[in-house]
């Protein structure tokens, strides 16, 4: 990942695990574009540890949806998105 990306990662995930204990979130999509989409996917950034022994769930996600997206992650962390649905991704790795 880039500079800005890995910072803005970071951030996130740090602030997520220093919390302890459960966490109840209650989050809604919004109705899709087209009335027809009845699939809706609410996808979150989660970290686990190698050992497994801590987790840390981001309490924020991105809501996709029709065929190909609902069902599939997306293919960048969140802080790349640059749609609400992160169909598309702004260049977040170092690589040419």
């Amino acid at each position: 990942m880039n500079a800005s990306i890995t910072q803005t990662t970071t951030d996130t995930v740090e602030s997520t695990y220093s919390m302890t204990g459960g966490l109840t979130i209650t989050t809604s999509c919004p109705e899709p574009e087209d009335p027809t989409d009845n699939a809706i996917g609410y996808w979150i950034f989660v970290v686990d540890t190698n050992e497994s022994t801590a987790t840390a769930i981001a309490p924020i996600g991105v809501c996709r949806y029709d065929d190909g997206y609902w069902n599939v992650s997306p293919t960048c962390p969140f802080a790349a998105c640059i749609d609400d649905q992160c169909r598309e991704c702004s260049e977040w790795t170092d690589e040419v």
